[in-house]
């Protein structure tokens, strides 16, 4: 230990010496490991960190999933059918998310909540940090009673962590609701990306307003609106046991209800990790190993060039070491102590590496990843761990190695009469030799890097250049959920005609409409239908998606209408019911057939509850509905103003505009749509 001191004490006065050299090699250092911190601390984020619940390894993530799909949703009959008949489950919840409009005495505020089975706390195994948690007893549908649950974070600022909080009334969309208790500050949901601040029964979503169309997504099995099924193993229950289990449950099932849609798969994930959004685990895993990747071969760059650095400062020092070793001093020693300026060098990078990878995390939180709506930086929680510490830690151990050994070495291996006499030339020549191949692997890793940044730059041309079938350059869209104040479906619809006219009279505007849906980030549901006309072949399932668009909401997007035409004004809600399909529907559907005229039946138990019968009256082209390619599904419209059922609460303002306006529109009209 006192030759490591003394080592320290000498490493910082050679440092010292050459301020200019220490400088560059800690700058150097401190931009290769902090690219790294950084990004591992996303990987830690969204591949690693674990939900901070009881006995994760025993927890699975439950998908009721259509043919095809990998994640949806399910109903609420799907949700008591699979917990009271699956033995291998010790207990099964159901959480549905929506934004929620919070008031408090301080004003209100638009947060991300959730909606969960009154089991859901004990099913995770989470603790309250004051008061208590959602109970089963609160599942009760005829209680006069509305509790809730907050975040630790919205107890804190929103309640300003008054303990009296807990017993007091908020309102949620407008309804009352008591807050029981709070939650543990480490708990923030199962899903990746979420940030909830509320948590309310699942049955309370008929007082909130979530469900505009007057039915009662509790007893319809064709309304899939439950956004995750998360079980519970029970003792020595395997994973195997369970997922045969569930899928012989899912069998009888589509034998007892004999309806297409029952016929769904069951899977069944461990749930060792955040639920990543929808559709996003294999691109997000390859997205951040790849980020990973490209800093890890910048950081091999930095370490080859400060390698160089050494070698060349090692040429300038050899006869001080020559004359170290004359006096006694040992080849190992002087190894020894030339590794601990490199230790000092990689240590003291790695402190600014990582204040530099903290800097960065907050600096980019805003940066929306391509993964989902409101999918940011910022929303992973990534920060400065304890795990990310460790990494930093082990990278710069590795960079001691990689930029210290060789130098080192070199710089112990000299001869003394030649190093103290006239034969520094050779040594150098020798020394030259080794910075001749590390510029080499420079050359070689910064070629990689190129490389990768021209594919990287190719492909996002080429996405740029996508055909999305609408034209998105000079479209705003504006989120309306009227209610939650309250608003019926048809005050809904009402109030963003008003907005819709009002936009219309504004100068710069082509034109405006709403819809439950836009391309790209959609909100759609799914739904079995049948087409007169049309047998299906055996086992083929007739499902399609469908959205609730107003007048003039092809013309908006410029999405062109093939065949037919579009909701206009005289669509009114006692009219012919019409409905607009996209081509690949018609090409399913109607092969060889005008679809015009032709009639798409939603059976009875759809949304309604009774069987819906519309008028095929235009036929749409492809669009980009579920990611920056155009969809293969099918797809279909009913117009807004003529439907009593519609399942969206969000509706989007959708205004096509000169690009150069846009941002004063919508600064000029935010709040009137918030």
């Amino acid at each position: 230990m006192y030759s490591f001191i003394n080592d320290l004490r000498y490493a910082g006065r050679a440092l010292k010496r050459n301020p200019g050299f220490a400088a560059a090699a800690v700058l150097t250092l401190a931009l290769g490991i902090g690219a790294n911190a950084m990004v591992f601390g996303l990987m830690e984020a969204t591949l690693l960190r674990e939900p901070a619940v009881r006995s994760p390894e025993t927890l699975a993530a439950v998908y009721v999933c259509d043919p095809g799909e990998s994640r949806c949703n399910a109903s609420y009959p799907d949700y008591l059918d699979y917990r009271e008949r699956t033995t291998a489950f010790e207990d099964l919840a159901a959480y549905f998310g929506s934004e929620l409009s919070v008031g408090t005495d301080t004003g209100a505020e638009v947060v991300g909540g959730e909606l969960v089975s009154g089991n859901y706390f004990n099913l995770l195994g989470v603790s309250p940090a004051r008061g208590r948690l959602l109970q089963p007893s609160d599942d009760d549908p005829a209680s006069d009673v509305r509790v809730a649950v907050v975040s630790y974070e919205f107890w804190r600022g929103r309640l300003g962590g008054d303990p009296g909080a807990v017993g007091a009334s908020v309102r949620i969309n407008g309804v009352p609701f008591t807050v029981v208790g709070v939650v543990d500050p480490s708990f923030k949901g199962l899903r990746l990306g979420d940030s909830r601040s509320i948590w309310v029964p699942l049955l309370a979503q008929n007082d909130l307003g979530l469900f505009p169309g007057g039915f009662d997504p509790i007893t319809m099995r064709g309304l899939r609106w439950i956004e995750g099924l998360v079980a519970r193993l029970g003792s020595d229950v395997t994973m195997e046991r369970a997922r045969a289990e569930i899928r012989a449950v899912s069998e009888q099932l589509a034998a007892e209800y004999e309806s297409n849609r029952d016929r769904r798969t069951v899977t069944l994930d461990p749930l060792r990790s955040y639920i990543r959004p929808n559709g996003s685990e294999p691109t997000l895993s390859t997205f951040v190993w790849i980020l990973q990747g490209v800093v890890g071969f910048t950081l091999l760059l930095a370490c080859a060039n400060l390698a160089n650095l050494l070698l060349a400062r090692g040429s300038s020092r050899r006869r001080e070491l020559a004359v170290r070793m004359a006096i006694g001093a040992g080849r190992t020693r002087l190894f020894h102590q030339l590794m601990t300026e490199s230790l000092m060098l990689a240590v003291a990078g790695a402190a600014g590496g990582l204040l530099l990878a903290s800097f960065a995390l907050s600096a980019v939180g805003s940066f929306q990843l391509p993964f989902g709506d409101g999918f940011s930086v910022g929303s992973l929680d990534a920060a400065i761990n304890l795990p990310v510490a460790g990494f930093t830690a082990v990278v710069a151990l590795a960079t001691v190695i990689a930029f210290g050994t060789l130098p080192a070495l070199q710089g112990t291996r000299g001869d003394l009469t030649r190093d103290l006499g006239a034969g520094r030339a050779s040594a150098g020549m020798r020394s030259g030799r080794l910075r001749r191949s590390l510029v080499g692997v420079q050359i070689a890793v910064c070629f990689i890097l190129l490389v990768g940044a021209g594919l990287f730059l190719r492909t996002l041309r080429n996405q740029l250049a996508t055909d999305f079938g609408f034209q998105p350059d000079g479209v705003a869209v504006m989120t309306l959920n009227p209610g939650r104040s309250g608003y019926s479906q048809a005050q809904s619809v009402r109030l963003a005609g008003e907005m819709i006219d009002a936009l219309n009279g504004v100068p710069g505007v082509e034109s405006a409409s709403v819809g439950s849906s836009v391309p790209i980030r959609p909100t759609v549901a799914g739904i079995p239908v049948q087409v007169e006309g049309y047998t299906p072949a055996p086992g083929e399932e007739m499902q399609m998606r469908f959205a609730d668009v107003g007048p003039d909401y092809f013309r908006t997007l410029q999405l062109p209408i093939e065949r037919g035409r579009e909701f206009t004004g005289p669509d009114s809600p006692g009219g012919l019911l019409g409905i607009v399909i996209n081509r690949t529907m018609a090409d399913a559907w109607w092969p060889g057939r005008n679809p015009l005229g032709g009639i798409v039946r939603f059976p009875g138990g759809g949304l309604s509850g009774t069987e819906q019968e519309y008028t095929v009256i235009g036929v749409v082209g492809e669009a980009a509905w579920e990611g920056l390619e155009k969809s293969t599904t099918s797809y279909a419209f009913r117009s807004l103003i003529q439907v009593q059922d519609s399942p969206f609460g969000t509706l989007r303002i959708i205004v096509r505009a000169d690009p150069a306006d846009l941002d004063s529109l919508a600064a000029g009209h935010a709040g009137s749509v918030a």
